[in-house]
């Protein structure tokens, strides 16, 4: 039986499909006259309508109308005066990614498509868990990786998100969901966190601020591909964001044909710098592993994959790999599954299996591939 990870019993690895790639223009944001505040911190916010309003508290009410209860509309901000209401309409804007299109799965998932200012698309997954809720959030429209195994990867770049994307798309999801259950965020959709560092801050900073969004970042999980001094830089400004590597093979050549990143950034060099940062037994380093048929599947690689996940005091999460249509990968059955999985366990490294949810509607690991009405 899988058992139960402390973000959740999923985390899924978003992909695009050609019927998506239609409605992706390369454009970088538009710029505007108009200040958007959304994606703004509350210091922003004060610096910006400084003059505007008589004084900080104000900016701070509008900061958690915003951040707090995901409002767009400055007319609906009943604590401010209607004059002041109809001025910020007049001067300034609160602009979030659009909800254009979604599909639920009978497990309680739901996959959405937001569209950007700019026609760019993306896509999110909100996954409903016993207790909680999962947002897996992207960072990047497209990846530039080119890991094999994922579509997003063959897609391609488009650009990076903004702050104000990411955020924004963040505040959306919990509209559509409500309050009712705690949040967890995985940064595990599109694109690669790592190399859109500043953007990631931002967003971590405004998710976790106590006096508005106020996430734990116990609650957050950012998962990489790998990006030498990026995991070391993050732990630095978030030292309780939970962090989460994308393996996928411990053997330096076949990592490099399913994730090419890795000629550049080798698993040996993202080790050592992994051994340096620290951990406790409540904030434990992931080693997420795509197991693929006849691929990554050996009990050698079981065998070396459980020694890395003790070497660096980890726990290690496999994900069977979702077909696609587009690769010619194939999913292990679940007695390869159980094998391997009995491999790393024997050598005593704590070791779980993601059973995808949405597989129904396309919406599991790697398998989204949502086609939108334009």
């Amino acid at each position: 039986m899988p058992v139960k990870t402390p973000y959740g019993k999923l985390i899924l690895r978003l992909s695009i499909s050609k019927h998506l790639k239609i409605g992706l223009r390369i454009l970088a944001p538009m710029s505007r006259d108009v200040v958007n505040l959304v994606g703004k911190t509350k210091a922003d916010i004060r610096a910006v309508l400084e003059g505007i309003v008589d004084a900080d508290f104000r900016a701070d009410q509008i900061y958690r109308w915003i951040y707090q209860d995901a409002v767009f509309s400055f007319g609906d901000m009943t604590n401010l005066s209607k004059s002041l209401r109809a001025r910020l309409h007049r001067e300034y804007e609160l602009i979030a990614p659009k909800i254009v299109e979604t599909s639920s799965s009978e497990d309680g998932s739901e996959k959405m498509l937001f569209k950007l200012e700019d026609d760019t698309c993306i896509e999110t997954v909100v996954m409903r868990e016993r207790d909680h809720y999962t947002f897996c959030l992207s960072s990047q429209a497209g990846c530039a990786l080119e890991c094999t195994f994922c579509a997003t990867g063959q897609f391609g770049f488009v650009r990076n998100l903004s702050a104000a994307e990411i955020i924004g798309t963040f505040l959306m999801m919990r509209k559509t969901t409500g309050k009712e259950m705690p949040i967890n965020v995985v940064f595990m959709g599109m694109g690669e966190p790592l190399l859109n560092f500043e953007a990631l801050a931002e967003s971590l900073s405004l998710l976790t601020d106590t006096d508005g969004i106020a996430l734990p970042q116990r609650r957050i999980t950012v998962s990489s591909a790998g990006i030498s001094g990026g995991f070391s830089r993050l732990r630095k400004i978030f030292p309780r964001v939970k962090l989460a590597l994308s393996v996928n093979s411990t053997d330096e050549n076949l990592r490099d044909e399913l994730m090419p990143i890795n000629r550049k950034y080798p698993l040996s060099d993202l080790v050592r710098e992994l051994k340096d940062l620290k951990y406790d037994r409540h904030n434990l380093l992931t080693l997420e592993y795509v197991l693929i048929e006849g691929v990554n599947d050996s009990p050698e690689e079981a065998a070396r994959l459980g020694k890395l996940g003790k070497t660096l005091k980890a726990k290690i999460s496999i994900i069977p790999f979702n077909p696609v249509e587009s690769l010619q990968f194939s999913s292990p059955d679940n007695s390869s599954i159980d094998n391997f999985v009995a491999r790393i366990a024997a050598g005593k490294t704590p070791v779980t299996v993601r059973r995808s949810k949405g597989s129904k509607t396309s919406a599991a690991c790697g398998q989204l591939s949502l086609t939108h009405s334009r």
